[in-house]
């Protein structure tokens, strides 16, 4: 994963969020009326923290709400402005994605910073200054093994319950929102023994696409603020859920906490964006409302603009967790497929090359791809860097 990835606050949840802050009715029998013209709304997602970039500003235009799709913004101007200082006109390096050079602006706490966007037809969009709090470093992150209730087929799932606790703050008030990556080892079921190419030909390294590792966005918030402590330090607050008995968790898991002290301005956004997706999870949801973030149009403030330019101080920590003990983990998925094999001539030269796997006793079997490639559930051979056994 390349820095930029990591320093960027996208996350696969956004267009549900657009759909939510547009209103989209929470309602037993939706009515769906027909929409001739629909104003697109600007979408803007990024942050500047006080650890080195680039940093990632994504601009786009929310879509119909019967539409998945959002549509990126190319050609703009987007500037990070320090107040009284320097400032950086970021790099569009794909449609919508601007960035700003490796060793080019970066945030200090203390100082203060705002976004300036303009648009290919001259519309111009900005924050107001923010200033970046200081860091509050996080203390430890642990995982303890809980049994959670998740529906009625499943009434005690096993798995990790991920916390984290912080260092205790020289100030009262202070705001968090964290961001959490994880990454899994796991592997393919089959030996890739021989390949089918219109003959059958041993393959020089059976287990060539065996492990893999996997980088997954844990698409849910978490914010958390000291002002309703006796002492501004958070305490074992929960994270993430990780059920342990599926494949994630069948080797190696970690898992990446990126924590950010904000302000209470950026707290309030986020604080109410998650609890509007946890409203959308229960039997009796809340009705949607409008959250607008921090950007405006400088000629007509008036115009609903969507998401949130983060001025935060970051930290982060990662923890590895090995599968919980006595615990009957499922890891294999693919039955081979023994009949098949003795028809491999009647397959069409389209499904060349065709994976054999051969098992203890000398059988031959076919399966799917996915169950001799484990690069095909997404992962990759390469070891991650950061990587620990």
């Amino acid at each position: 994963m390349t820095t930029k990835d990591t320093r960027s606050l996208h996350m696969n949840w956004l267009h549900f969020i657009v759909l939510l802050l547009l209103g989209f009715p929470a309602c037993e029998e939706p009515f769906r009326p027909e929409l001739d013209e629909f104003d697109y709304v600007l979408v803007v997602d990024g942050a500047i923290t006080d650890l080195p970039g680039p940093y990632t500003i994504r601009l786009s235009f929310s879509s119909g709400i019967y539409s998945s799709e959002q549509q990126p913004v190319e050609g703009a101007v987007v500037t990070i402005i320090e107040e009284g200082g320097e400032q950086e006109t970021l790099t569009e390096t794909q449609t919508g994605t601007y960035i700003t050079s490796v060793d080019g602006i970066q945030g200090t706490a203390g100082k203060s910073y705002k976004i300036s966007i303009q648009l290919k037809d001259g519309t111009q969009y900005e924050s107001n200054y923010q200033v970046m709090p200081s860091s509050i470093s996080i203390d430890s992150v642990g995982a303890d093994l809980e049994y959670h209730y998740l529906s009625i087929e499943e009434p005690e799932v096993p798995g990790y319950q991920f916390h984290i606790t912080t260092e205790l703050a020289e100030n009262s008030d202070n705001y968090f929102m964290w961001s959490l990556e994880s990454t899994h080892k796991y592997r393919s079921d089959f030996t890739l023994d021989y390949i089918f190419s219109g003959g059958i030909q041993p393959y020089p390294n059976p287990t060539e696409f065996m492990t893999c590792w996997r980088t997954d966005q844990i698409n849910e918030i978490y914010t958390f603020n000291t002002t309703v402590l006796s002492q501004p330090k958070i305490e074992r607050l929960p994270l993430n859920f990780a059920r342990a008995d599926e494949r994630e968790l069948a080797i190696r898991y970690s898992l990446l906490v990126r924590q950010f002290t904000i302000n209470e301005e950026a707290y309030t956004f986020w604080n109410n964006i998650q609890r509007q997706i946890e409203s959308q999870e229960t039997l009796y949801n809340n009705q949607p409302f409008q959250i607008r973030g921090n950007l405006f149009n400088i000629d007509n403030p008036d115009e609903t603009v969507l998401g949130f330019f983060m001025v935060a101080s970051q930290n982060e920590k990662r923890v590895f967790v090995d599968p919980p003990a006595g615990l009957d983990i499922q890891s294999t998925y693919c039955e081979p497929d023994y009949m098949s094999y003795g028809f491999l001539g009647l397959f069409h030269p389209s499904n060349w090359p065709i994976y054999i796997y051969e098992d203890e006793t000398g059988q031959r079997a076919l399966g799917i791809e996915s169950c001799f490639d484990c690069r095909k559930l997404g992962g990759t051979t390469t070891r991650p860097e950061f990587w620990e056994e």
